[in-house]
Parts: C-alpha cells; sequence; structure tokens
C-alpha cells in the first residue's frame, strides 16, 4: 500500500476549513473535494480515484501547479536517487485530460514527477501513483484547487517569499476578492487565513509575509516601474542590441556593441543604493578594473521604493553623490565605470516631489528608455562642484523641457 499521509493532512485542512467558513466563496468547492478525499482514505489504493500512470502522460500547466516555479534541483536529484531504488511512495494529484488520450495536469507532485523524469534506470514502462480529479470536477474545484495544493505541500521546501507557495495562493485569493491589501482589517485577515492555512507560521510569521505581499501589490500599482536586477540589466541589454559573449571575464558577462554612437566592448553591472550594496559593488569594480582594460556600464534602478517617486529621485541622488565622495578621495581611479544609464521607471505625472528642499511637478518618464552619461560628463560634473546635474535626476531626456518647478 502507498502513503496516504499527505492526504490525510489534506483531509484534516479541509474539515477544519469547512468548519471555520473561512473561505467562504469556497464552501461548496470544499465540500466536493472533501467528499473526494474522504474516499481516497477510505479505500486508498482500491479507490476510485486511484490509478498508476506513466510520467509522459502528465504535464505541469501553469494555470493549475502553484508550485511550478519552486522547484528545488537538489529535492528533485535526492528524490531520483530514492525512486530509482525503492520506486515512488507516495501518490501524486493529478487531472483527468479534456480529451481522450491527452495529459494529465499535476496538481501535486512536482518533485516527484520531476525526479522520475531525470531517473535513468526506471523501465520505460514504469508508472507511478496517482489520485486522478476527473473532468467534471474541473468547473466545480477550480478555486479549490489551489488550496488543496497547499494543504499537501505542507512539508514544501524553503523558498523565497516572492516564489513562496503561500505567497502565490493569498495572491489569487487577493485577485479573485478584490480584497484592498491596505486595509489593516484585511491584513488581519489574511495574516490569520495564512497561520490557519499553513499550519507553520506563527503570527509574527504571517505578518512579515502579508507585508511583503503588500508592498509588492503597491509597487506594481504605482507610478513606480519596478524592477529588480535581472530584469534591469536584461532590458537594457535588449533596448541596445547588445551581444552577450560566450566567455566570461573574471566571472563577469562580457557584451559588445555600440552605446553613444561609441563602441563597448565590456561588463554590464546593475547598481543599487540598497544597504551595503553599493559599497560592495564598488571594491568589486575596483578589483576588475585592475584586472583587465575592459569597459563597464553601470545600470542604476532604484529599489524598494514602495511605490514613491522621491524615494527613485533620492536614491538618484544617492547613487552620485556617494560616487563624489569616492572620487574626492580617490580621483578618476573612483570612476570604475565608462558609462551609468538611469532606468527610467516614473510612470505617470506626479506633483509636488520634494528633492534638496525644493518641489517639483515631475512629468512620466518613458519607462523604456533610458539616460546614458559617461564618465566623462560625470567627471566634469564633480571638478565643478556639482553632485549631479538635474536632468540626470529629474527629467527624462536629458532636457529641461519636462521639468517643471512648483510654485
Amino acid at each position: 500500500m502507498f502513503d496516504y499521509k499527505e492526504f490525510e493532512y489534506a483531509h484534516k485542512k479541509v474539515d477544519a476549513f469547512i468548519s471555520s467558513n473561512r473561505v467562504a466563496d469556497c464552501q461548496s468547492e470544499f465540500t466536493n473535494i472533501l467528499a473526494l478525499l474522504s474516499e481516497v482514505l477510505s479505500n486508498k489504493d482500491n479507490s476510485k480515484y486511484f490509478k498508476l500512470i506513466s510520467p509522459h502522460r502528465v504535464d505541469i500547466s501553469s494555470s493549475s501547479q502553484i508550485r511550478g516555479v519552486s522547484k528545488e534541483p537538489e529535492v528533485v536529484e535526492q528524490l531520483r536517487k530514492q525512486i530509482e531504488e525503492f520506486g515512488v511512495e507516495k501518490p501524486l494529484l493529478v487531472v483527468e485530460p479534456l480529451v481522450v488520450h491527452g495529459k494529465y495536469e499535476l496538481l501535486n507532485g512536482n518533485h516527484r514527477h520531476a525526479a522520475c523524469l531525470a531517473a535513468k534506470t526506471l523501465k520505460p514502462d514504469f508508472k507511478y501513483p496517482c489520485i486522478v480529479i476527473p473532468n467534471s470536477y474541473r468547473a466545480i474545484t477550480q478555486k479549490g484547487w489551489k488550496w488543496l495544493q497547499i494543504f499537501l505541500n505542507h512539508a514544501e521546501t524553503k523558498v523565497g517569499n516572492d516564489e513562496n507557495d503561500y505567497m502565490k495562493v493569498l495572491r489569487q485569493h487577493i485577485d479573485e476578492n478584490n480584497i484592498n491589501i491596505n486595509e489593516n482589517k484585511q491584513q488581519e485577515y489574511l495574516r490569520d487565513l495564512l497561520v490557519e492555512m499553513s499550519g507553520k507560521y506563527s503570527q509574527r510569521g504571517a505578518k512579515s509575509v502579508v507585508t511583503h505581499l503588500k508592498n509588492n501589490i503597491n509597487e506594481e500599482n504605482s507610478d513606480i516601474d519596478q524592477k529588480n536586477a535581472k530584469e534591469a540589466v536584461s532590458q537594457f541589454v535588449q533596448k541596445y542590441c547588445f551581444n552577450e559573449q560566450t566567455q566570461q571575464q573574471d566571472g563577469r558577462s562580457i557584451y559588445t556593441g555600440k552605446i553613444k554612437g561609441q563602441d563597448f566592448n565590456g561588463c554590464i553591472e546593475f547598481v543599487s543604493m540598497i544597504g551595503s550594496s553599493y559599497d560592495q559593488k564598488f571594491v568589486r569594480d575596483i578589483r576588475w578594473s585592475t584586472k583587465t582594460k575592459k569597459q563597464q556600464i553601470h545600470v542604476f534602478s532604484a529599489q524598494r521604493t514602495r511605490g514613491s517617486v522621491e524615494t527613485v529621485l533620492r536614491q538618484r541622488k544617492e547613487y552620485f553623490q556617494k560616487t563624489m565622495e569616492l572620487y574626492n578621495i580617490l580621483g578618476d581611479k573612483a570612476i570604475c565605470f565608462d558609462y551609468v544609464v538611469i532606468d527610467c521607471q516614473i510612470k505617470d505625472d506626479v506633483a509636488n516631489v520634494s528633492l534638496d528642499s525644493k518641489v517639483y511637478n515631475i512629468k512620466a518618464e518613458n519607462i523604456n528608455n533610458y539616460k546614458v552619461i559617461s564618465k566623462d560628463q560625470v567627471v566634469a560634473a564633480f571638478k565643478n562642484k556639482e553632485v549631479y546635474k538635474p536632468d540626470w535626476i529629474l527629467s527624462e531626456d536629458n532636457t529641461q523641457s519636462h521639468l517643471k518647478i512648483a510654485v
């Protein structure tokens, strides 16, 4: 007999959720899911929902597989070795194909499925145990699937909050029910829901997750186009049609192309003012520049802005201010970059924005553009005792036409 502990836990959680009326919009769906789980646990390997299925007949669906991006390679490798020796001990959860001879959709068992596909010693006719949700359940349990996956995954691997199953399912729940996450009462509801749903989060831990989610949602809906380091560099590379070379140099990718009409051959690095990241970046740049004659581009994009235009402007200013402080100590050696490009992130016009004791009306920037500033321009400004030129910080296209000082 196979191991049904995950389904026992899920049955317990679904039953508790029905009793608590915690997710009112899923009550009828949970009733159907509870009935399915009850039948499975009563009959186990003899359940009418039990079936042995080839891994090659199962697909991961983006619409149904909550865990699609939280697969851990180390876990897959560990499971591969176990499965090659002992087989699959716990049934996976799949949905019946929509068409005859079609593929099943995987709802639970992502790691086990990947491990079976990676295994080399399994026989060609190998099949793993599955609990199959019938097609007739598709429409009436659509919202309930995500909760069922969470319960089955209660012993999930550790992943970052932005890729965490609980974050994903909470986000879906917020969107489906038009929850205003900025209301204290709704935040309290989501914290309680997360504690009850997970069985592993304390109120303090749940508060951290909900706060993280709130900040993410507010940034998405704010006046700021927020990019992470990888996205900022990638979009800049695409915009300027740089070509990445096959070989790295001292751990950095090398790109070739043109910028400001000049040939470029060197690295393109993300720069942030969060924490000590700038200082660490400066040290790495100094070391790299002493080993190679390759050029450098800094891609600057404001981080953790919480939707604030003032934060964007302040971080841009801090970048040049910090660079000038190092320049005053080390001279030209402090300017390791050949160009700095400022990511245009301000999506809408914003009035009454403060910077350096002045108040401005800021016009929207073209978020597909970058302000490109050369090393010579930066050095010239520093020699003139200027921390920055206003158009580097405030306007989109290096003119004053989009800058209007508020009266």
